[in-house]
């Protein structure tokens, strides 16, 4: 996930009342050392797509590659928390 993307999604979550962080450095399941940029939150995956549905706008900037990332969505349980990335 881009940064701009984790940083837009952690803006937005946040004004919806979940807690919400950029996590940098993630290497996830499968990555094989690699390493992304993702957002740990409290938000299940239905909120992370209302997010991007009701706040398009924000995300989109005239450009609509954001979508094409968020369909590529992955995600970890880290225990109390979620990563997307």
């Amino acid at each position: 996930m881009q940064i701009e993307l984790a940083e837009k999604l952690v803006g937005v979550l946040g004004d919806m009342g979940h807690n919400a962080r950029v996590y940098e450095n993630y290497s996830g399941r499968f990555m094989y050392g690699k390493s992304t940029t993702g957002v740990e939150t409290d938000a299940p995956i239905t909120e992370i797509l209302r997010s991007v549905i009701m706040f398009a706008d924000e995300f989109v900037d005239g450009d609509y590659a954001i979508f094409e990332e968020i369909d590529g969505i992955r995600v970890d349980n880290l225990g109390l928390n979620m990563i997307y990335y």
